[in-house]
């Protein structure tokens, strides 16, 4: 009895780490930015008011197209909602509503667009993994008579128009080779908006004290202002020396996690990565 009570129990742990990772999420629910290395750019929104000759609908039209990235700018954040498998919806917060298809021949250069509702059969997508680390695909779907839906085929995928800076975003066949589908949905955090100075600064992690020492190679004559966010882009503390070339930041009443330290001194930028734990 006490065996078949163990075996009970052991399958019961199987079953339970296997449903865990057979449904875990690819990315975690949160507010992001959709990154591109082809031009370096980001995804955010061009808005094409009534009247313009690329608006033949006469409506005003959230058109996403990739952009410089700007830290003030919200039409470049994204808010991801898992909705099962590897399906989520985005809503972008600048224009406070989602990302959609207007489809065009059956999903082939199809306009990535926002204005839609949470009740629209347009706003779900699938994150595909690429051969390349930290590149994500993301697919759209339709049935044989063009009908959109999450799994349906014939699959398509958001592409850069061109591969041009300042490109829209359009649906063609997936290809997930192909530098324009491939996309890095990164926290605000780790893009810097400025110049930045690589390998200028060095980060020690002391868990015993839980915190950082910050180095610097240079040496400042002006202030260095320190910023740190958490993973969804806020603001956990700020702080300023003058002229200084180390730096101790305090962490002990963080919790345990990734944190991105935003340093700004003069005309250097930079941003570390530390995990608290």
């Amino acid at each position: 009895m006490k065996k078949n009570y163990i075996q009970k129990i052991l399958m019961l742990t199987i079953a339970f780490a296997f449903s865990t990772t057979a449904f875990a999420q690819i990315i975690t629910d949160g507010t992001y930015k959709i990154f591109n290395t082809v031009n370096n750019e980001v995804m955010s929104i061009n808005m094409i008011p009534p009247g313009d000759p690329g608006n033949p609908d006469n409506l005003i039209v959230g058109r996403a197209q990739m952009a410089a990235n700007n830290s003030s700018d919200n039409f470049q954040l994204w808010t991801f909602t898992h909705q099962g498998s590897d399906i989520y919806t985005i809503e972008n917060m600048g224009d406070a509503s989602f990302l959609g298809i207007k489809d065009g021949w059956c999903g082939q250069f199809g306009d990535v667009q926002v204005g839609f509702n949470n009740m629209s059969d347009w706003i779900f997508f699938k994150v595909s993994a690429t051969g390349t680390p930290n590149n994500y695909v993301l697919e759209i779907a339709f049935d044989a008579a063009c009908n959109f839906g999450s799994t349906n085929v014939p699959i398509k995928a958001f592409d850069i128009d061109g591969g041009n800076a300042g490109g829209k975003l359009q649906t063609f066949d997936v290809d997930n080779t192909n530098a324009n589908q491939q996309f890095q949905i990164v926290t605000a955090a780790s893009l810097s908006v400025n110049e930045i100075a690589k390998n200028s600064f060095t980060t020690i992690y002391n868990q015993l004290e839980r915190s950082v020492v910050l180095n610097s190679e240079l040496s400042f004559n002006t202030t260095t202002k320190i910023t740190v966010l958490d993973m969804n882009g806020r603001t956990i503390q700020t702080l300023e020396k003058a002229a200084t070339r180390n730096l101790q930041i305090d962490f002990s009443t963080s919790t345990n996690g990734l944190y991105f330290i935003q340093i700004e001194s003069g005309t250097i930028r930079d941003v570390k990565k530390v995990i608290v734990y």
